[in-house]
């Protein structure tokens, strides 16, 4: 079942923790907790602030697992084992889902973004040289009629 759409109420005099909380359902103090945090680490300055947390927010809210992609983001961001997991099979197996999902969501959100490769990814060409591979056995299996599709 789908999330209903949600058009945020923001203005032009709301502040930064206003937008960020309107938009994404938060308590304001929770979105300037958030901001208060990525300013601290240099990760964004006060004029995109709101914008970019907006993003990711929307970004995980967008899904029907987001816990998924929530873990998979902080993966992203260097921030893996978060959740007390050790290893990307763990989280997998309490997510109940396949580890190559984890990796798919990880490197979804690292596409999405712009970011680079996290530490927990596999190379570019490394990831071309797999999709080859599992396209090739895929047509090796498959049958005559469902080559023709």
């Amino acid at each position: 079942m789908r999330e209903p759409h949600y058009s945020p109420d923001v203005t032009a005099s709301d502040t930064p923790a206003e937008q960020l909380a309107d938009h994404c359902g938060l308590t304001v103090e929770i979105a300037q907790k958030a901001l208060d945090y990525a300013r601290k680490e240099h990760l964004i300055d006060d004029h995109d602030a709101a914008d970019k947390l907006r993003r990711v927010f929307a970004f995980i809210a967008g899904t029907e697992n987001k816990l998924l992609r929530l873990e998979s983001v902080c993966i992203g961001l260097g921030l893996y084992g978060l959740s007390g997991d050790k290893t990307m099979t763990a989280l997998a197996a309490r997510l109940g889902v396949s580890k190559q999902r984890v990796s798919q969501e990880v490197n979804h959100f690292l596409d999405t973004f712009n970011l680079g490769r996290c530490a927990f990814s596999k190379t570019e060409s490394a990831r071309k040289s797999y999709a080859n591979i599992t396209t090739k056995s895929h047509w090796q299996r498959a049958s005559h009629t469902e080559r023709l599709k």
